[in-house]
């Protein structure tokens, strides 16, 4: 499914994107964000407002942008009385988005109650029908949830994700009663844990945000944004786009943008060919391929550049060799070099990269035919960036050849008797594409090099 494909059936789904109104949540939903006279006012149909408690405020450092947060400490927190309060006995779905600092977090057997539906009295009608907390336990910090059945009777689900301190995190935790599941994405990373007896009661149990109903402890000293509650279970695919949909529109988040692209060729035969690096410009991330004729017996690495595959070769006639580099002070000019007698025609292309993190993955392919192909990687659970790039022998590969969907395009044909590059970028979704065809097809049936290098977000 494309990306364009996704966000139309979240719309669908009753489910809205930040793009619109910076604002994600499964429908029918319950969800709080902005505060007026006093309350947290909710902006669904339900017209359930929470008391700010100890003088909670709005942070003026929002997590995402257009969406207020609420910046909780010591005893701050947010109260509903029971009969604004949802109890949920069935499917359900809780998510936030949490910042705290690493000093911040609970002490030895101490919670940090960010979602908290409890009374405190051991009877039915006061059972907690849902709990999410970070909870520090015996001194390890870990995720928590729970809730009650009968008389106050427990039932926990504990998770090892990692809990991240100092950054912005996604939470979407789903509890499913025909299987007793509860599932935890941990910023688009799904861990799953069971339960005994499915949640009864809660009629009087009031809603807290940052802390005990009561206030008296486990109070969230930090950041809480994007709080939904909804008595529907999300699919791990929308668990997983309320997080990607969530990390495009981070008030910090970076998305990896082309900047340019610089291509080079001799179309005499050679032993080296030098990229052009004068437009670049320190910390872009740059991905470099070079393409040349021949077998590749003898590329040479290219000193300070992270070679992301060993040569890449189709036996005789097209060879690859796919670098990355963060840029840093460069010269104006870089070195390719394969030596010894083998003199070939070649084609380099690098692209400069802004916003990006990492290279997330990497992947090469061969074959002989009139269509190239980049093969396949699989994606994280967040926007990216693909680049695919084909090195094709003699025939030229032209403006209509890129993949489909794809842009910040670029390539180098050769002069009939040498190689042809080609470079272009896709935005991708959650998970695995397939591999990729370069449309149209070349004039003859020819030896080919493909490759699909994945970016990652700053």
């Amino acid at each position: 499914m494309t990306v364009d494909n996704r966000f139309n059936a979240l719309m669908q789904l009753g489910l809205r994107t930040p793009y619109d109104e910076a604002v994600l949540a499964l429908a029918p939903l319950r969800f709080y964000r902005n505060i007026s006279g006093g309350v947290l006012v909710d902006l669904g149909s339900d017209g359930v407002d929470g008391t700010l408690q100890g003088g909670l405020a709005q942070d003026g450092y929002p997590l995402t942008r257009g969406v207020a947060s609420l910046k909780h400490d010591a005893a701050e927190y947010v109260t509903f009385s029971a009969g604004d309060t949802p109890t949920i006995t069935g499917d359900l779905t809780l998510s936030c988005v949490y910042k705290l600092a690493a000093a911040d977090m609970p002490s030895t057997n101490i919670n940090a109650m960010m979602i908290n539906h409890h009374f405190d009295a051991e009877t039915e009608a006061s059972n907690n029908t849902y709990n999410l907390r970070i909870r520090n336990d015996g001194g390890t910090l870990i995720y928590r949830y729970y809730h009650e059945s009968g008389a106050g009777v427990d039932d926990t689900v504990d998770f090892t994700s990692e809990v991240i301190a100092d950054e912005a995190t996604h939470l979407v935790l789903t509890r499913d009663v025909s299987t007793n599941t509860i599932a935890l994405f941990v910023n688009g990373v799904k861990e799953t844990g069971t339960y005994t007896n499915d949640p009864t009661g809660g009629s009087t149990a009031q809603l807290a945000l940052g802390a005990r109903i009561d206030g008296g402890s486990h109070f969230t000293n930090g950041l809480l944004s994007e709080i939904v509650i909804d008595d529907k279970k999300a699919s791990d695919a929308d668990a997983q786009d309320l997080y990607r949909v969530w990390n495009a529109a981070r008030a910090d988040f970076k998305y990896p943008i082309v900047e340019g692209f610089s291509v080079s060729e001799i179309n005499i035969a050679g032993t080296s060919i030098a990229i052009d690096l004068s437009s670049v410009v320190d910390r872009e991330l740059l991905i470099l391929a070079v393409g040349k004729d021949g077998t590749a017996s003898s590329f040479t690495d290219i000193s300070g550049w992270t070679a992301l595959t060993g040569t890449v070769d189709t036996g005789t006639a097209a060879s690859m060799r796919l670098y990355s580099k963060v840029a840093s002070s460069e010269p104006a000019t870089v070195t390719q070099s394969w030596g010894g007698a083998d003199d070939q025609k070649a084609h380099a292309i690098m692209v400069r990269i802004s916003g990006a993190g990492s290279v997330l993955g990497q992947a090469t392919t061969t074959g002989t035919s009139v269509s190239p192909q980049s093969p396949d990687v699989a994606n994280s659970p967040a926007l990216a960036l693909l680049f695919y790039i084909a090195d094709a022998n003699r025939v030229a590969l032209e403006d209509d050849n890129y993949p489909a969907g794809s842009t910040g395009q670029a390539n180098r044909e050769g002069d009939g008797d040498g190689v042809s590059i080609g470079a272009a970028s896709l935005q991708v979704p959650v998970g695995s594409i397939g591999a990729q065809d370069w449309t149209n097809t070349l004039s003859l049936s020819e030896e080919w090099v493909g490759a699909t290098v994945l970016i990652d977000a700053a």
